[in-house]
């Protein structure tokens, strides 16, 4: 399945490039904060909670998605079908999930200085949060949807490809800071991400003939 589906190859590509840019970013805290701000160790720890800000912040999408589901699924039903198509999946990275990780990663390149007030980073991370889980929770319940009886091979392919290649970023995420600044890092990290932005909404509308060439996933009728 890793070598022939896909939605396997393509999905796999976007989350790996998006764990590449986490785990990167995860270890710029410690200049952004430490070197920049002059906060402790401790204190630089505590930032994270900016992250999880955001991260309840995509919370607040479930109860407009389930409403627009229940519709959907409605006017399927009244046309003879019986489930919501896997594309509906998307609407969480496309509510401004996939704008989200550019947006506080160009934010955080360029506001991070001693001059600047620590709240603007601390804000862009919320963001971050909210952005990376977007993209999480479109991904994977899309391949679920989109396998079903396949689904947990489907993810396991999708898993292991994402952490055998953002694994290595974790040795040269370091030398990445040192050598290049927190504000040249993350504009790197940014325009990747930004180039990643039309994923989201190019399977929606391209979604059903990309599945018709799957073998395993289910038909687009």
């Amino acid at each position: 399945m890793t070598a022939r589906e896909p939605v396997i190859m393509l999905l796999a590509l976007y989350l790996t490039v998006i764990y590449i840019v986490l785990f990167t970013f995860f270890h710029g805290y410690t200049y952004i904060f430490e070197e920049t701000h002059g906060l402790s160790q401790g204190l630089t720890g505590l930032c994270f909670l900016g992250i999880v800000v955001g991260l309840f912040g995509a919370s607040a999408l479930v109860p407009l998605i389930y409403k627009w589901a229940k519709r959907d699924l409605q006017k399927i039903k009244e046309q003879g079908g019986d489930r919501l198509p896997p594309e509906f999946r998307l609407w969480y990275a496309m509510l401004g999930g996939a704008f989200a990780l550019p947006i506080s990663l160009f934010w955080m390149a360029w506001t991070t200085r001693p001059d600047i007030s620590i709240w603007s980073p601390l804000a862009a991370s919320v963001f971050f949060g909210y952005g990376t889980l977007c993209v999480f929770v479109t991904c994977y319940q899309y391949i679920i949807d989109a396998y079903e009886s396949y689904a947990a091979s489907a993810l396991a392919s999708v898993t292991f490809i994402r952490y055998m290649a953002s694994g290595g970023m974790v040795i040269v995420g370091i030398p990445f800071y040192e050598n290049l600044g927190v504000a040249y890092t993350l504009t790197i990290l940014g325009c990747i991400t930004a180039a990643l932005v039309p994923v989201p909404y190019l399977f929606y509308k391209y979604g059903h003939w990309i599945r018709s060439k799957s073998k395993y996933a289910i038909s687009p009728d």
